[in-house]
C-alpha cells in the first residue's frame, strides 16, 4: 500500500466497498481496497463487510484478473478486465491487497465457511502456484497465508485437486524461502487437526521435516511451525512411532540406551525460546503420550505478513 494512503475510519467500510465495486478509475477501486484490507482486521467491520456480501466481490475479483492473466503471454504485467488499463505495478499492488483483504476477513469463521463454499482454496493455491516468484514473491505468500486461515475450518475435499496435498509437500521440502515454509507447515498443521491421514505424510516427509527443524537453528518460527505440524502428526500412532524412530537415528552417542523421545524432551528443556520450547513441549508430550484421547493438537490462524502481526496466539486443544 502506498505510504501516502491513510485509512479512513470516518467512512463506513461498506462505501469502501461500493466504491471498489463501482470505481471509476483503477486508483479509486486500489485505494478503496487499501482500505477495506486494513479496516477489516477489525470484528465489526468484518461484519458489515460480510452483510454487504464482500466475500462475493472480493473473490469474483480474484476469480476474474486471474482468468485474464492466464490468456496472456506476459502474465502479470498489465491488465484490462476492469475497463481501464492498469501498469505492472497497479496490477501487483491490487493482486496484493486483494490478497491481504481475502486473509485479513478469513479469520472470522463465518466468513471463511463463505469462502470455502465458494471454492476459494483451489483458487488460491492454483494462483500461488503460478505466479512468478521473481516478481510476485509476496503474493505468493498472501495467497498461502489465505489458505491456511481457510484450512482452519475443514474443507470440502471433494472440491480440491487430487494433488493438492503432495503438492503442499513438494513446496514445503522443496523450498529455500523460510516464510514460505513456515506457511505451507501451518497449512499441513491445520489439515492434520482435521485427520492425522489426510495428508500422507510418508517416513521420508516426516524425515525430512525432522532434517529441516535440526538444521533451522536461528529460524524459531519456523521451527515453531514444523514442531506444530510434527505435534499433530503424533496424534496418529503410526506416525508417532515413525517420528520416534527418526528421532532414535538422530540422538547422540550418548542416549544409545535411551530413546529418541527421552533425547528431544532434553533438547526441549534446554530451549531458550519460549516460544518454541513451547511447541517442543508440545510435540514431546505426544511421542511420550500413548492415549489418543490425552495428546495435544494445534491449529494456526493469523493475519498476514503484510502487517507482520498475528490475529491470535496457536489454539492448543488438550
Amino acid at each position: 500500500m502506498s505510504a501516502t494512503r491513510r485509512v479512513r475510519l470516518d467512512v463506513p467500510i461498506v462505501s469502501h466497498l461500493e466504491t471498489f465495486r463501482h470505481g471509476n478509475s483503477g486508483d479509486a477501486m486500489r485505494n478503496a481496497l487499501a482500505q477495506i484490507a486494513m479496516r477489516i482486521v477489525d470484528a465489526e467491520d468484518r461484519e458489515l463487510f460480510q452483510r454487504a456480501d464482500g466475500v462475493t466481490t472480493l473473490l469474483d475479483h480474484l476469480a476474474r484478473i486471474s482468468e485474464e492473466q492466464a490468456t496472456l503471454a506476459n502474465a502479470w504485467r498489465e491488465s484490462k478486465v476492469f475497463g481501464a488499463t492498469w501498469v505492472e505495478h497497479e496490477v501487483h499492488e491490487s493482486l496484493a491487497l486483494t490478497l491481504v483483504s481475502i486473509c485479513h476477513a478469513s479469520i472470522d469463521a463465518n466468513t471463511a465457511k463463505e469462502m470455502n463454499e465458494m471454492h476459494a482454496i483451489p483458487l488460491l493455491f492454483k494462483l500461488a502456484h503460478e505466479l512468478p516468484s521473481a516478481s510476485l514473491h509476496a503474493c505468493q505468500l498472501y495467497a498461502l497465508e489465505c489458505i491456511r486461515n481457510l484450512s482452519f475450518l475443514e474443507p470440502d475435499w471433494t472440491l480440491l485437486p487430487a494433488s493438492f496435498t503432495d503438492d503442499l509437500w513438494l513446496a514445503l521440502l522443496g523450498s529455500h524461502q523460510t516464510q514460505h515454509q513456515e506457511v505451507l507447515a501451518d497449512i499441513l498443521a491445520n489439515i492434520v487437526f482435521h485427520g492425522p491421514t489426510l495428508i500422507n505424510a510418508t517416513q521420508s516427509r516426516i524425515a525430512s521435516i525432522l532434517t529441516i527443524f535440526f538444521a533451522a537453528t536461528g529460524a524459531s518460527t519456523l521451527q515453531i511451525a514444523l514442531a506444530d505440524l510434527l505435534c499433530n502428526l503424533c496424534c496418529d500412532p503410526a506416525y508417532c512411532l515413525i517420528l520416534i524412530y527418526e528421532l532414535d537415528e538422530r540422538k547422540p552417542p550418548s542416549y544409545h540406551r535411551h530413546s529418541g523421545a527421552v533425547y528431544f524432551t532434553d533438547i526441549t528443556e534446554k530451549t531458550v525460546d519460549c516460544a518454541l520450547r513451547q511447541s517442543m513441549e508440545a510435540l514431546a508430550h505426544n511421542i511420550s503420550w500413548s492415549d489418543p484421547s490425552g495428546k495435544r493438537s494445534i491449529q494456526k490462524l493469523g493475519l498476514s505478513s503484510y502487517l507482520r502481526l498475528f490475529a491470535a496466539e496457536p489454539a492448543i486443544n488438550n
